[in-house]
């Protein structure tokens, strides 16, 4: 489970990189963006604990398809390629995730799952409410 406060990011070891994390936003029709070593990824509620599963591949994943799922694909360099799920208003929120593979690129695929697809989002008294939604990241290596 991860803590997340509307917004998270998965973020390399080695910093932001050259755009701060403010200046990473999602645009208006998407809930993920990428810049070097960093990718911010919002939600559809306010503070709650979500699952958030990161997986690696070596080859492009299988598209899932699932009810309720908004995915989104992108691609995003990570120096050190040590990754730990993070908020924008503190330290990280995840164990480190170690890719070992410094000073790549990968294909990133993100899924954000709905549980409840009837709520309102905007309702105040789902602040704090667990499990809305869950997250589902695969990164795999880019070949160029």
């Amino acid at each position: 489970m991860t803590v997340i406060y509307h917004t998270f990011m998965l973020v390399d070891s080695d910093g932001l990189g050259v755009v701060p994390a403010q200046d990473v936003t999602p645009l208006p029709a998407r809930f993920t963006a990428a810049s070097p070593n960093i990718v911010v990824i919002m939600s559809n509620f306010d503070t709650h604990n979500a699952e958030v599963v990161i997986e690696a591949w070596d080859e492009p994943p299988p598209l899932e398809l699932m009810e309720n799922v908004d995915a989104e694909e992108d691609i995003v360099n990570f120096s050190s390629g040590i990754l730990n799920a993070a908020t924008p208003a503190g330290g990280p929120v995840s164990a480190a995730i170690d890719l070992e593979r410094p000073a790549m690129t990968w294909n990133l695929r993100v899924y954000r799952q709905d549980l409840y697809p009837d709520l309102d989002p905007g309702d105040e008294s789902l602040d704090d409410v667990d499990d809305l939604e869950r997250y589902l990241i695969q990164l795999w290596p880019t070949h160029n």
